[in-house]
């Protein structure tokens, strides 16, 4: 069996094993996957989130890449709940912090926050609807998490959620 060294992120070296029968395509893979979720800076985020996060890592099995945009998307959607819920005199969403947006905040949430969301996301960030779509579904996974399996909060705001029509494109 061969050795290959793959150093990481914080300075550590790991030895990981592989033959030439494909293994260390596999290996190389999942190497580069868990170094993608930890480029996600888990101090900005609250503790629901990361909760929510390591829920999708440990048992969903979700991939890397989808840990990512979780993450990304539901980052966005709360700098925009402070913003909207007047938490913040800060109007660019880029420089919002939003780690220290409590649950009592998260548990006010009603439907039509999420659909000012998606207004925003529409008439100010110029998004499509495919963009839409996909942070819809980062934002109905996220408050099925919160209201079913965590029972942090009692009524799920995105239950009722639809998402944007999507054109069909002839191919």
């Amino acid at each position: 069996m061969l050795l290959a060294v793959f150093e990481q992120n914080c300075g550590h070296a790991i030895a990981l094993p592989f033959s030439k029968n494909g293994l260390e395509l596999i290996l190389r893979r999942r190497f580069f996957e868990r170094k993608m979720i930890n480029m996600i800076h888990r101090d900005n985020n609250p503790d629901y989130l990361n909760s929510f996060l390591d829920y999708n890592i440990t048992i969903l099995n979700k991939s890397p890449n989808t840990i990512k945009e979780y993450n990304y998307d539901l980052a966005m959607f709360l700098k925009y709940i402070k913003k909207h819920f007047k938490m913040t005199s800060e109007d660019d969403l880029k420089k919002i912090e939003y780690n220290d947006l409590d649950l009592s905040v998260i548990k006010k949430i009603k439907l039509e926050d999420i659909h000012s969301y998606i207004s925003y996301m529409a008439t100010v960030l110029n998004s499509k609807p495919a963009t839409r779509a996909r942070k819809i579904a980062s934002i109905r996974v996220f408050f099925l998490y919160l209201s079913q399996k965590a029972k942090l909060i009692d009524e799920n705001p995105a239950l009722t959620l639809e998402s944007p029509k999507l054109r069909e494109t002839n191919a």
